[in-house]
């Protein structure tokens, strides 16, 4: 496949291109046309601005000099307009002024192509910024959702017994054995705000920017259901409990609400067998998951409780323990496990645990030890 044929369009997109020379204008559409874009043009920023509030196009290849209102003057009225705060803007510019490249970047533009163009380089960023805001819609649908399911739950919740109600809401973070036997206790124990020692494990797919950028949205949200449908169980078996996805990751806690004494035992033995278990899935579905994963697990104190507000609550752990998993998290090469020292401390017996370096770790006043798993 030649390369311009690789960058052509789905179809489902619409461009507008706005420059002030109708010969650009007619070179540009011809281009695009024949990539499958469905094209629109405008010569004045006034017009384009009416086209833009009238088509909502997908992307705006934006001249900055135009006879009557500036380029910088139309981006900054497209990106007020909350209609087209999701509409990708790509300057046109023959300036070689990094303040008007930079007022534009601040203003929300998401690209910049230097006049004489080359066209394969216009179409290959236009790809890239039509697939991140894709990405971003894709997102966006799945959030509204979950926000509607959320809603439809919490009014079906709400005509509930309150144990079933606490019980839909355990389920959301634990393990279904572990909501068996907090179900038996007297308080609500999502609710209590209390000092515990803890273990924090952090998890993170490495590339998942790039690989979001580049990736179709379909594949890239098949690709993360895949990792968490791969993982869950695992959590759920050492009866951890998720405090957050970040997307490309996420955090678990061992040691509360539920009690589990072993803790750090619980967090490796539980990184060791997700890591396991994505091996084997990697070799089966390598195309759904792509991307390496690192770990990091700290232990230490941490005030557990629930935060947020009435329709939007979470169970978080909040201490330096979180910092030091996230820390070790990042330093963690793929497939790579590291533990801190106070991991290191609750499991002498562990033999395959070896020693990596004690250096300074941002957001820490000492020198931390860590150790590879």
């Amino acid at each position: 496949m030649r390369l311009k044929d690789s960058l052509k369009d789905s179809g489902q997109h619409t461009v507008l291109i706005v420059d002030d020379l109708e010969d650009n204008v007619f070179i540009l559409k011809s281009l695009l046309t024949s990539q499958n874009y469905k094209v629109l043009g405008a010569y004045t920023g006034r017009s384009a601005l009416e086209i833009c509030f009238e088509e909502k196009p997908d992307l705006v290849l934006l001249d900055l000099s135009l006879p009557d209102i500036n380029g910088v003057e139309v981006l900054q009225e497209i990106r007020q307009e909350p209609s087209l705060i999701h509409t990708g803007i790509i300057i046109l510019t023959a300036t070689s002024s990094s303040d008007v490249l930079i007022k534009g970047f601040m203003l929300g533009a998401d690209d910049f192509i230097k006049k004489p163009y080359h066209h394969l380089e216009m179409l290959a960023r236009m790809q890239a910024t039509l697939k991140l805001r894709d990405t971003y819609a894709q997102l966006r649908h799945v959030n509204a959702q979950l926000d509607s399911l959320n809603k439809g739950l919490e009014v079906t919740v709400k005509e509930q017994v309150n144990e079933l109600e606490q019980s839909n809401r355990l389920k959301r973070f634990m393990a279904p054995q572990v909501i068996d036997s907090l179900m038996t206790e007297s308080k609500d124990l999502l609710t209590i705000s209390e000092r515990r020692k803890i273990s924090v494990l952090f998890l993170d797919l490495r590339g998942f920017t790039a690989y979001a950028n580049s990736a179709s949205p379909e594949s890239l949200m098949t690709s993360l259901q895949h990792f968490h449908k791969t993982i869950g169980p695992v959590i759920f078996k050492h009866q951890a409990t998720i405090e957050r996805f970040t997307g490309d990751g996420l955090m678990c806690i061992i040691g509360a609400p539920n009690t589990i004494l072993d803790h750090s035992t619980v967090a490796l033995d539980m990184a060791r067998e997700i890591r396991t278990v994505y091996e084997q899935e990697k070799i089966e579905h390598g195309e759904l998951l792509p991307l390496d994963m690192s770990m990091g697990i700290a232990t230490g104190e941490a005030t557990t409780g629930t935060i947020g507000f009435e329709g939007r609550l979470d169970y978080a752990a909040i201490g330096p323990v979180t910092n030091m998993a996230a820390r070790l998290c990042a330093k963690a090469g793929p497939n790579e496990i590291l533990i801190s020292h106070n991991v290191k401390l609750q499991i002498t017996c562990d033999k395959e645990v070896s020693f990596v370096e004690e250096a300074e770790v941002k957001g820490f006043d000492y020198k931390v030890k860590y150790y590879r798993a």
